[in-house]
């Protein structure tokens, strides 16, 4: 009989063998009508349903135990304003100081990379210690770095596993798509709580549509949704403070949701196949909300393809020298970054914006800077100007109104709306050629115009951003000799 078995297994092809004999686990959370949570529950008070079918619980456990905590922090650019990253730091360390003793950590933080920053570990100090060392970064890789982290915990020690995620920024550099991090989540048993770090104008905006309009005219994915997402396909929560009270608050709810839950688990019938099963969980007695993941997958998690990344398609048009950041584009090469579309797009002459309050942005961001450009405008009396210093929704401009009399102008421009800085009449108004410069440093920048100094704007509140072009109103302009230097 046994070297009969043998020979069977043998004739079996090895690779269409793949048989899932592990148990599928499910963390849930019980609530009366108020949200408190109900505890005490037994096993034979649930019954979890596979695609509609009820499963023998193998496992239950509803005492507090240790967890496999991961976090995932933010530290793009915009997390700078108002102390957000040192409030989100000391968040995340709270997380950590109150997890259940004997739990295990790793911690991501993120911009446009994604950096392992603390291996598994069971002591607490040791993650604390590198958020502490966090410091400001440059953009936001949300999708890759929820990858990376639901990838990771895989090789956890623990069954129970809790990835956190704070962040502040709509992705714009990630190497893979939202689609491609919620499929990852699904494959996952992961639970997920996502803390949305808005300021009150995010806060609006992003209340109002599936996607976010940049500056530079990209549509993103609205981020508040995609945390939303992120927490809902997991069986985790999403939370959007607006205070530092709310913030601390979420961090205390997060806390309570881990310890209060229960956790159940069932092995998958032998016809489970390779697709996500639908999921759920119900209890008996009482009017109680019950929170779980929706479903589950059964297929290995892998890492995802990677797609084509053009968002720093400029740094072909980028030296460094003596430590110093020089950004040059005369528009001849149509692969440099900029946007090639109808309204904005590659001419044989430079660069052609058009259209009502066109714009395009490109480019690394600086904090200390000149950056000049030249702008050709047809008649009939349009504006155009130089943007600087633009973050993910504000920015300036120093534009450029022909016309008798003909000026020069300054605005900050932000989700609440334009706000005019100063104005100076324009050296001539004879052309309709001009050359426009900026130079900032820190919280001051002098604007040119033709090389000559034009005015001082002073207490400016963005510090550092992205280069720009902008035709505002309706109209059309023609930008070439593009040149920007980091200056000391």
């Amino acid at each position: 009989m046994y070297r009969l078995l043998v020979t069977l297994l043998l004739l079996i092809p090895q690779d269409t063998l793949q048989v899932k004999v592990s148990l599928v686990s499910v963390g849930v959370r019980v609530t009366d009508s108020r949200g408190r949570s109900i505890t005490g529950l037994k096993a034979q008070d649930f019954t979890v349903f596979d695609d509609g079918s009820p499963q023998k619980i193998e496992f239950f456990s509803g005492e507090d135990q240790p967890v496999t905590m991961g976090i995932l922090l933010d530290h793009s650019f915009s997390m700078s304003y108002n102390a957000k990253l040192d409030r989100a730091k000391e968040a995340a360390q709270a997380l950590v100081r109150a997890a259940h003793q004997g739990s295990e950590y790793f911690y991501f933080p993120f911009d446009e990379n994604v950096t392992l920053a603390a291996d598994f570990t069971n002591d607490p100090e040791q993650v604390q210690s590198a958020i502490r060392q966090t410091a400001i970064g440059g953009g936001t890789s949300l999708y890759d770095a929820v990858i990376q982290g639901v990838t990771f915990t895989s090789k956890a020690r623990l069954p129970r596993q809790v990835l956190v995620i704070i962040s502040d920024g709509a992705d714009q550099h990630s190497k893979h798509r939202l689609k491609e991090a919620l499929d990852a989540v699904r494959e996952s048993e992961i639970q997920i709580y996502t803390i949305g770090y808005f300021d009150v104008e995010e806060e609006r905006q992003f209340r109002l549509a599936p996607t976010v309009t940049l500056a530079d005219g990209r549509e993103i994915d609205n981020p508040r949704i995609v945390l939303e997402k992120l927490a809902q396909e997991s069986g985790g929560a999403a939370f959007f403070p607006r205070t530092d009270a709310e913030l601390v608050r979420a961090v205390d709810d997060i806390t309570n949701d881990v310890r209060t839950q229960y956790t159940l688990a069932f092995y998958p019938g032998s016809s489970a196949s390779e697709r996500y099963h639908q999921l759920k969980v119900a209890v008996r007695g009482g009017r109680y909300t019950v929170r779980a993941r929706p479903g589950y997958g059964t297929r290995p998690i892998t890492p995802t393809p990677e797609r084509r990344d053009n968002s720093l398609a400029y740094e072909s048009k980028v030296d460094h020298r003596n430590g110093r950041v020089f950004y040059r584009d005369d528009f001849s090469d149509p692969d440099s970054g900029w946007p090639n579309r109808q309204s904005a797009k590659y001419t044989s002459d430079g660069y052609l914006l058009s259209g009502n309050n066109a714009l395009a942005v490109n480019g690394p961001a600086f904090s200390d800077f000149r950056a000049s450009v030249s702008i050709a405008i047809p008649p009939g009396g349009f504006k155009a100007g130089l943007i600087f210093r633009q973050t993910e929704q504000d920015y300036y401009i120093l534009g450029v109104f022909p016309g008798t009399p003909g000026y020069l102008a300054a605005y900050q421009i932000s989700a609440s709306g334009t706000k005019e800085l100063d104005r100076w009449n324009l050296i001539s108004t004879a052309t309709l050629h001009f050359k426009l410069e900026v130079h900032c440093q820190k919280s001051e920048c002098a604007v040119y115009q033709e090389g000559s100094l034009r005015g001082r704007l002073k207490k400016l509140t963005l510090l550092r951003g992205r280069i720009g072009l902008t035709v505002i109103e309706k109209g059309e302009a023609l930008f070439h000799d593009l040149d920007v230097e980091e200056i000391d």
